[in-house]
């Protein structure tokens, strides 16, 4: 997934419903294309989930900032639910790569978490759907300008061993899983890089990151960007402000294309990208 987990985000996880203007020449509109700084995003508090639904003369979006949760009765996911029926997308974006089809609702929420139900209510529906991330080689060549290639392997490792706890029955065991991530991260270019095993994970860790201790202490504060505890932070902050620009040109293309398109991501990539999506469809799907 590029691990089926993006996004993080401190704020308290309350509903919070932000609608975009019918109409995007509507003054009050943020103008400005850039996105928020992470300086920005820490200094004010939001509400969980954090929605923008915004309407143009050619396409709408219906942009969902969720918190990452794995439990099918966390009440998010009967929004999602709700607004999905309510919107009729004709274009569906999940963050996270591209998660198998679960057999029901609760089993695709419980092993690939928000991903998973939008891909399982796009194929109830047959709704096109794609994930809304670069590929993991297109994210890779960017963070190689700035990170070895060891500690951006580990990085990836490391945050799916994070995120292993919050799956709910998971399909496979801990090791077995580490396994094959670390199997898949071998294929993709520039990544063919200790470690290459399980048993390569401690030497690669103690060599790169001496100060960190154990490798299987790892959290999900190591991976925060709103946060500077390890090297990993910097990592995530990096990955983040790529593939927020990468989402926006996506959704805005699409939307001005003319599709309703209903995308569902971690609730901060929302709340970084929404001045640069407000001002881009304004601009773009300008009449």
């Amino acid at each position: 997934m590029k691990g089926l987990m993006r996004g993080y985000a401190r704020p308290t996880f309350q509903r919070s419903l932000i609608f975009g203007c019918l109409a995007l020449s509507l003054s009050g509109c943020p103008r400005s294309s850039r996105m928020m700084s992470w300086p920005e995003y820490t200094r004010h508090s939001y509400q969980w989930p954090y929605i923008l639904n915004i309407y143009t003369d050619r396409g709408a979006l219906l942009y969902f900032g969720a918190k990452h949760s794995n439990d099918p009765r966390d009440a998010q996911f009967a929004e999602i639910e709700a607004l999905w029926k309510q919107f009729q997308p004709q274009l569906a974006f999940n963050e996270g790569g591209d998660p198998p089809v679960a057999p029901t609702r609760d089993v695709a929420i419980m092993r690939f978490g928000e991903p998973g139900l939008i891909r399982f209510l796009a194929a109830r529906d047959k709704i096109p759907v794609r994930s809304i991330d670069p590929t993991r080689a297109e994210e890779v060549a960017i963070l190689e300008k700035k990170f070895p290639p060891e500690k951006i392997k580990m990085f990836f490792i490391l945050r799916q061993l994070s995120e292993y706890g919050r799956i709910i029955q998971p399909p496979e065991s801990r090791e077995d899983h580490l396994r094959n991530v670390i199997d898949i991260l071998g294929l993709v270019p520039g990544l063919d890089v200790p470690p290459k095993s399980v048993s390569e994970l401690e030497p690669t860790f103690a060599r790169n990151f001496p100060s960190l201790g154990d490798y299987r202490d790892a959290n999900p504060g190591w991976f925060d960007p709103t946060l500077n505890q390890t090297a990993f932070n910097q990592i995530a902050r990096y990955s983040s402000e790529y593939r927020d620009r990468y989402m926006v040109d996506l959704i805005c293309r699409r939307v001005c294309g003319g599709n309703r398109v209903f995308a569902v991501v971690g609730a901060s990539h929302v709340v970084m990208e929404e001045p640069a999506v407000r001002s881009r469809l304004r601009q773009k799907c300008a009449p």
